[in-house]
């Protein structure tokens, strides 16, 4: 094989290996880890990691007939909006 063509082939396979691994190319620290009911959850946040950009959050839900509900959701850190205050001693 020529040096030429070797070098096309480690080309090819570095770009193989960055396409298989988006994780590469994540923008900012991504923090990952599990509950201890061992439900998975993903922090990402800004380049310095001192501000929360997202979370991936899983869950799971034993059903009575035996069955189990599973679900993730991707919540995003927004602005504060403003809210309101109930009246004192008034609860929903």
């Amino acid at each position: 094989m020529s040096p030429k063509a070797v070098r096309r082939a480690l080309w090819v396979a570095l770009a193989g290996s960055l396409v298989a691994t988006p994780s590469a190319f994540a923008r900012g620290p991504v923090f990952g880890g599990t509950t201890n009911g061992n439900h998975a959850i993903v922090l990402r946040t800004d380049a310095k990691a001192k501000k929360l950009k997202s979370a991936v959050i899983a869950w799971s839900a034993d059903c009575h007939d035996g069955e189990r509900l599973s679900d993730a959701s991707e919540v995003f850190a927004t602005a504060k909006a403003a809210g309101f205050l109930p009246r004192p001693g008034t609860s929903r």
